[in-house]
Order: C-alpha cells, then sequence, then structure tokens
C-alpha cells in the first residue's frame, strides 16, 4: 500500500514538473510569435492594473484604522515615549517623564537644543522633533504621506525601492485624533512651546532676509588631524576652524583664513579633481590604507585571542594547583589514620 501510494506521489510529481516545463516552453516559443507578444502585454497590463488596486485597497484600510485612533503600521514609527498595544491603543511610557523634564526647562528658559537632547537621550535635530510633536497633549496629528508619484521614489544600492520620501497632505486629509484621554502636558503648554520655538526660527540667521553667506564651505569640511566638523569663526578677519581646537582646545590645527582656504579648495575641486592620475593616486591611497587597517584588525584580533588563551591557561593552572594541594591534604589524612 505504501510502495503504491509513493508511486503515485512520484508520478504525480514527475507530471507537474513536464506541466512546468511545457509552459515555460511555450512561453518563450509564443514571445518570438505576433501573438504571443500581444498577450504578453495585455497580462502585463492587468496585472499592473491588478497590482495598482491591491495597493489602494491597503491604503484605505490604513487610513480606516489611523481615523479610528489605531496603529495602521509597525511600532517603529511611534515617538520616542510612546507605546502602543491592541486593546489598550496609545499610551506614554515611564521615560515619557524625560520629556515633560524637557518641556518644562524649555519654558523655564533653558532653550537650548543641545542641553534637551542630552536629558531626552536624542539628537538635536530630535529634540527638536519631540517638542513639536503634538502626541504629548494626547493628540496624533498624522499631515504627511508618502509621495506615490516616480519623483517620490528612493532607489537603494542594488536599484530596488528602499523608501520613498514625505510629503504634506492636503488640510482635508489631515488625520487629526485623540488617542490618549490624558496628555503628558496641557494644550496651553504646548502651544507656548511651539510660539517660542518659530520665535527663536525666525531669528535665526538661516532665516534672514539679505543675509550674506561668505563661506563657501560651511558645513563641507572636516579636520584631517582629529576629524572633528570644521567650524567658521569671524576674529576680525574669517576664518575656518576646527572644532577640536575652538571647543575643547584638544586639535593642534590652526586657524585658516576664508580667502586663502577657498581658493586652494577652488584649485583643487576645478583642476586637481578632473584629473584622472590625481583620481588614481587618490583611490591607490584608499586602498592601503583599507588594507593596512585590515591588517590592524587582524593583528588586534589575535592579540585578543592570544590574551584569551593566557587567560584560560592561568585558569587552568590554578585548578590543577588546587586539586593538588586537595589530593595532598587527602593523602596527609590518610597517613594520619
Amino acid at each position: 500500500m505504501y510502495q503504491k501510494t509513493f508511486q503515485n506521489l512520484t508520478r504525480s510529481h514527475s507530471e507537474r514538473r513536464l506541466f512546468i516545463f511545457r509552459c515555460r516552453e511555450e512561453l518563450s516559443l509564443s514571445a518570438l510569435s505576433k501573438t504571443g507578444r500581444l498577450m504578453g502585454t495585455i497580462r502585463a497590463a492587468i496585472a499592473g492594473l491588478e497590482r495598482t488596486e491591491i495597493l489602494e485597497r491597503i491604503w484605505t484600510a490604513k487610513e480606516e484604522k489611523r481615523r479610528r485612533g489605531e496603529l495602521a503600521q509597525s511600532k517603529v514609527v511611534l515617538p520616542r515615549a510612546v507605546g502602543y498595544e491592541k486593546g489598550r491603543g496609545f499610551y506614554y511610557k515611564p521615560e515619557a517623564e524625560r520629556v515633560r523634564e524637557a518641556f518644562r526647562r524649555f519654558l523655564g528658559g533653558d532653550q537650548s537644543y543641545v542641553e534637551l537632547a542630552k536629558l531626552v537621550g536624542v539628537t538635536p535635530r530630535g529634540i527638536h522633533l519631540v517638542l513639536r510633536n503634538p502626541i504629548w497633549t494626547g493628540w496624533r496629528v498624522i499631515d504627511k504621506k508618502r509621495d506615490i508619484s516616480a519623483a517620490g521614489r528612493y532607489a537603494g544600492v542594488d536599484g530596488r525601492q528602499a523608501d520613498r520620501r514625505k510629503v504634506a497632505r492636503a488640510p482635508e486629509d489631515v488625520i487629526r485624533v485623540k488617542v490618549i484621554a490624558e496628555g503628558l502636558i496641557s494644550e496651553k503648554e504646548f502651544q507656548s512651546v511651539q510660539r517660542i520655538m518659530d520665535l527663536k526660527q525666525s531669528k535665526h540667521w538661516r532665516s534672514r532676509l539679505g543675509y550674506e553667506h561668505r563661506f563657501t564651505y560651511q558645513g563641507f569640511l572636516t579636520c584631517s588631524n582629529c576629524g572633528e566638523p570644521i567650524y567658521t569663526a569671524f576674529a576680525r578677519r574669517d576664518y575656518y576652524a576646527c572644532k577640536g581646537r575652538w571647543n575643547t582646545h584638544t586639535c593642534t590645527a590652526g586657524y585658516m583664513g576664508r580667502e586663502r582656504l577657498e581658493v586652494l579648495l577652488d584649485l583643487l575641486f576645478a583642476e586637481r579633481v578632473t584629473d584622472a592620475g590625481f583620481l588614481e593616486q587618490c583611490v591607490e591611497a584608499i586602498r592601503r590604507r583599507s588594507e593596512q587597517s585590515g591588517a590592524d584588525l587582524r593583528i588586534r584580533r589575535l592579540m585578543l585571542e592570544i590574551n584569551a588563551l593566557r587567560e584560560k591557561r592561568s585558569r587552568v593552572i590554578e585548578t590543577s594547583t588546587i586539586r593538588l594541594q586537595s589530593q595532598n591534604r587527602c593523602d596527609g589524612c590518610h597517613n594520619r589514620r
């Protein structure tokens, strides 16, 4: 019985493989004919239409969940110190008290994004986004969406779609839902923080109309000695200065005059970077550096293994010594008896 069943399964499997092979052969042959190309085009169009309809249905279902105050995506999209569970909904985590303290300090006059970021445990840009989020009043506001057009597509390293940029929603598409009954802060406190942040942004030099940007390479340079970013400074003249030299005084790089440095950089980008020989030298230097770094890594790994073996040897010797001492004590006890 079992042998007959196995033969039937083997026969059906062989017939299925033959059918798939014949289908592939017919498809490859039909693609060379006019009728085959026409049918292939029609099937591809139908498949594209079905895919679009599937995406629209998925988007509609997610929008309905968002409007009901539910989480329509993974928890990775949740703000810091905010959690979500089915049946419980959105809630504040214990670390949300740091956010409350950040709001209190901001209203108290401590408006340094760097210091507040250290308190909450995020970057300065991150604390800016945290303070802008109305979730701390109990309201979840979704005013952006993914750009589904071709312009919003980000390509990955292998050419596959990596992500899509966010765009502002139309006013009628903005979702505003009360998801937490008792907010972390009051609406009045939140609006006060927003007004102060808007005022800080309007007074920033980047927002000033007619501001003269004297430094061409501002924000694009790093120090070759310590790797810290290069700041701009004005001390009777315009200078480029290393952050390590300016703030922590740990770098030996001196101040660099703006006029002289920018002329050298212009020459570098205009002539040297366009020289194929210079680019080959740069690539060769990077290759040698990577090989050297790989050798250093192997040396460090070997040293760690050697230290681990030495520690193991010490433990074995110590254990053997303890065993010998115990055995000698036992032998002495037997001799006394």
